[in-house]
């Protein structure tokens, strides 16, 4: 009998003496952390203290000035960071729900919450692309997986803010992340939403991200 070592899975994200710097302005000085693979960790603490700043870091939208980021395994500097967000899903709180295509939107507010969901398979704010019936089926199985499954024919604008919030979870889920990173997911609800809405990660937690 022959035993084998098995290859441990790269962390999912790792931050090594990590400085960005935006002019005379240091947003993160010195990070050190990472989170392993299948790992779960919350970041805390007041507004200006870089928690979207580190987001964003994560997905390539910005760069640290001075140490290593790795993603899945990837040091970012030094990989093709187009491909590495297709295994990356941020979810922002912002919705821009009454605004349909407003500058920063996410997806058109105006579709029914399937069809938003349906968005992430494509990336588009809006559903420009004829989706498959695999693909509208597990839009409708996300929705129903963050308890939305009463709400997936009607337009995402009206949808609560709590509701709102897990529908852009679902539209992230859409193409089976590696993956979700979830920035001040909670901000602006009210106790009943904030409890959904942990009710609804803690089931993502339990379930998986497939």
């Amino acid at each position: 009998m022959h035993a084998c070592a098995l290859t441990p899975k790269p962390d999912a994200f790792r931050l090594e003496h990590v400085t960005l710097r935006r002019g005379h302005t240091t947003l993160l000085d010195g990070v050190n952390t990472h989170v392993p693979h299948r790992g779960v960790a919350a970041l805390l603490g007041p507004n200006g203290c870089g928690k979207t700043t580190l987001a964003r870091l994560l997905v390539g939208q910005v760069y640290a000035s001075a140490g290593r980021v790795s993603v899945l395994g990837e040091t970012l500097g030094a990989t093709d960071v187009r491909v590495l967000r297709r295994r990356v899903a941020l979810v922002n709180p912002a919705t821009d729900a009454g605004h349909g295509h407003a500058r920063g939107a996410v997806v058109d507010a105006r579709l029914s919450a399937l069809d938003a969901v349906v968005t992430g398979f494509f990336a588009t704010v809006g559903l420009y692309d004829t989706p498959t019936p695999d693909q509208r089926d597990r839009a409708a199985q996300l929705l129903k997986q963050v308890g939305l499954g009463h709400r997936i024919h009607h337009r995402l604008g009206v949808l609560s803010t709590g509701e709102q919030r897990r529908a852009l979870i679902a539209r992230a889920l859409a193409t089976g992340p590696e993956l979700l990173i979830l920035d001040e997911p909670s901000a602006g609800l009210d106790l009943a939403g904030r409890e959904e809405l942990l009710q609804t990660i803690d089931t993502l937690l339990t379930t998986g991200l497939d």
